[in-house]
């Protein structure tokens, strides 16, 4: 495993642009504040051009997750719009998981499967979108992901948002849960 994905608290901030096209987040060590590493959206040209009249959750995306060197460690992709599976590769690109979002849930409930199909957890959100809890396929907690408050302007007027991740069970979750904070983004708070 790389640095990155040695950690066991991540700060992912989604930076703002306004009229952007293109989905980025800065992920920080929390405690200090330093940059480790970065999200980044690829875009063909016309997946571009949607995003000015169709939601976010309902066009496809492919977002590169790297260490603050630039190498790249987890590729998330989604093929088409919301009830389609994200798929997670690791830097080898290697299929490590997929996130099947549950259409109709309170709070929203994505099933994740590994690289052969078997169930491998779950991401379960509260009602209110701001607490949302990575577990393996036995019901143990793995992680936890807390939409945090921007402040006023930010959480109201923007699609802007920002996340603390920790995982409390197995290290082997690391890259699971940093792609599981990008999705969520990408399925519930982008729009």
């Amino acid at each position: 495993m790389t640095e990155i994905l040695e950690r066991k608290k991540f700060l992912i901030k989604e930076r703002m642009d306004m009229g952007r096209l293109q989905e980025v987040y800065d992920i920080f060590e929390p405690e200090t504040g330093s940059p480790i590493g970065a999200a980044v959206e690829t875009a063909f040209w016309w997946v571009k051009a949607l995003k000015f009249f169709l939601d976010r959750d309902m066009l496809p995306f492919c977002i590169r997750i790297s260490d603050s060197k630039g190498n790249v460690h987890i590729s998330l992709c989604r093929c088409g719009g919301c009830w389609v599976p994200t798929t997670v590769k690791n830097a080898d690109g290697k299929v490590i998981a997929s996130f099947h979002k549950r259409q109709i849930s309170l709070g929203g409930k994505i099933d994740i499967f590994d690289g052969e199909g078997h169930e491998m957890g779950a991401i379960t959100g509260e009602w209110s979108g701001k607490k949302y809890l990575l577990s393996d396929s036995n019901g143990g907690l793995q992680g936890e992901i807390d939409h945090i408050s921007s402040g006023l302007f930010k959480d109201h007027f923007t699609s802007v948002d920002d996340y603390e991740a920790r995982l409390i069970g197995d290290q082997n979750f690391a890259p699971i849960l940093l792609a599981a904070v990008i999705t969520i983004d990408m399925l519930y708070h982008e729009g």
